[in-house]
């Protein structure tokens, strides 16, 4: 599952790739939550392919709006033939270039002593 879903009661984020690069999707998302009590606002990011939604808690639960959203296709499998990077694809990158770059100096600094070590012993 591709999906991020962050909540403190009263708030939800929804990032999810059914939603990312899909204006479209944002009559599907209005459909989805109007018809729920308790919805003060939201706000959708296509670009980040995320929904936050302000609501009341005493009125809707999370898993109310979650079943809603999954109702109206809005979670899921990415769309078929939809290249997809999952959030932490970029992170990951990150991360394996800066131990990359960490490994590299190590071994460099570690050749470097050895050569140093070795040329003061022939002395």
């Amino acid at each position: 599952m591709n999906e991020y879903i962050h909540h403190v009661p009263g708030r939800l984020r929804i990032r999810s790739p059914h939603i990312r690069d899909h204006a479209a999707l944002e009559a599907t998302i209005t459909t989805a939550l109007a018809g729920l009590p308790g919805i003060l606002a939201w706000r959708v990011n296509p670009l980040a392919g995320s929904i936050v939604v302000q609501y009341e808690p005493q009125a809707v639960t999370m898993d109310a709006l979650l079943e809603a959203c999954r109702t109206h296709g809005l979670l899921g499998a990415p769309p078929a033939g939809r290249k997809h990077n999952p959030p932490l694809a970029d992170g990951k990158r990150f991360g394996k270039a800066i131990l990359d770059l960490f490994v590299h100096q190590t071994v460099e600094r570690s050749v470097f002593s050895m050569v140093t070590s070795i040329i003061k012993q022939e002395r």
